[in-house]
This record gives structure tokens, C-alpha cells and sequence, in this order.
């Protein structure tokens, strides 16, 4: 008996089966696939009872058909194996990263942050852009989290150059970071909708609210106010 070797932390985790299926029987194949399958499950949710449930009698005969693939590009030797990452496994991808990057950290009105990014999430209406609702504070206030890490965990460059026009960099005014987020699709709604959660708070606990209705109006404008 051999565990799986590899070292997948991320999720989703996306799975395949070559159509040259080599001399092992079919059942036996679907054995191994349903064995890596629980194990790299296994290292995601950290269940050592799933890990061994998943150990699988290794055969000359496989020759990689059965290939593992993950959401950041972690695969098997195969080279015929391609990842695809639907757009709802994104999107549950991003809340689970928002929810641990602002742990422990709250919005203007005392309310766990991350119901601020579920907000923003609801205000918009693709998958997208629900997916960058949720990733688009996690660089700049989130705990241990960079734009190559996003990268990792199999977000596209779109998807993360949004998330980079939304983050604010040492040095730089608000302004400019509104002016950013309106240039790209992406991120555009999502930064309209971040400012008037921004300011529906600042009005509920008495903050000055004249940076988000300066950034609402940039908005109106197109970016151009």
C-alpha cells in the first residue's frame, strides 16, 4: 500500500481520466481515482481517516491515466492533463480565503469584516465580480495574503489584476485607487458598490463620509471627475 505523494493545500480540486486507460481493469482504475480523490481531499480538510480510507494499491499498468490536478496548477507527471475551475468552485474559493484573511477583524460598525465583503458580493451581479467583491481587501487588510498567492490558488490574471486595482499601495490617496478600480470591468462595479457599503457605515456610526461620496461621484462621471 503507498499514499499519494503529492502536497495539495488548496482547493477546488479538480480530477481527470484519460480515455488511454492502459491493460488495468476499469474497476481497479476506478479504485486508484476514487482513492486520490479522498486524499487530496484529505489534505485539504487535514482528516486522517479520509487520508487512510484513500490509500490505493499502486500498478505498472495505470501510467499516470489517472491525473490529480489542482486549481493552482499542481499537477501530475501528465502532461495531458488541463484545469478548469468552474465559476461557483471560484467563488467558494474566494469566501473561504476572505473568511480566514479578515479573521478577527472587523468593519466600521463592529461587525465581523467579512460581512462587509458579503455585501459587496451581493451587490453585483456576476461570478465574477462576486469573486473579486470577496478577494478585494484580503491583499491590502487580510492576514498573509499577496496577489502571487491568489495566483496560486488558481485565480486568473483578471481576477487578480481587479483585486490589485482595488488595493490600496504605500503612498497612494484614495482618489487615485477609486480612479483604478473604475478603469477596469472587473473591478469597477465592485469599487461602486465597496463605497456605498463604505458609506452606509460611516453614516450608521457617525464617521466622516466625504472620501466615499467623493469616490461615488468620481464614479458618476466615469472616472473622470
Amino acid at each position: 500500500m503507498a499514499k499519494f505523494p503529492e502536497q495539495i493545500n488548496q482547493l477546488p480540486i479538480i480530477l481527470y481520466m484519460r480515455h488511454d486507460t492502459g491493460g488495468a481493469p476499469m474497476g481497479q482504475k476506478m479504485d486508484f481515482f476514487v482513492g486520490r480523490a479522498k486524499q487530496l481531499l484529505a489534505e485539504v480538510t487535514g482528516d486522517e481517516k479520509m487520508y487512510n480510507e484513500g490509500q490505493f494499491q499502486s500498478s505498472d499498468n495505470m501510467n499516470e491515466d489517472v491525473v490529480a490536478v489542482a486549481s493552482a496548477g499542481t499537477t501530475s507527471p501528465s502532461a495531458h492533463a488541463t484545469a478548469e475551475v468552474g465559476p461557483h468552485m471560484l467563488l467558494q474559493r474566494a469566501q473561504e480565503i476572505a473568511q480566514r484573511a479578515h479573521s478577527g477583524q472587523f468593519d466600521k460598525t463592529g461587525r465581523p469584516y467579512f460581512e462587509h465583503c458579503q455585501r459587496v458580493a451581493e451587490a453585483v451581479d456576476s461570478n465574477r465580480e462576486k469573486v473579486v467583491a470577496y478577494l478585494h481587501d484580503v491583499v491590502e487588510k487580510g492576514t498573509g495574503w499577496t496577489l502571487q498567492k491568489l495566483r496560486n490558488e488558481g485565480f486568473d490574471d483578471r481576477i487578480v489584476e481587479a483585486v490589485d486595482a482595488m488595493t490600496l499601495k504605500p503612498g497612494e490617496n484614495d482618489e487615485l485607487l477609486v480612479r483604478r478600480a473604475l478603469t477596469l470591468e472587473l473591478s469597477r462595479r465592485v469599487k461602486i458598490a465597496d463605497l456605498r457599503d463604505n458609506l452606509s457605515q460611516a453614516n450608521l456610526v457617525g464617521l466622516d463620509p466625504s472620501k466615499y461620496i467623493r469616490g461615488l461621484k468620481i464614479a458618476e462621471h466615469g472616472g473622470a471627475a
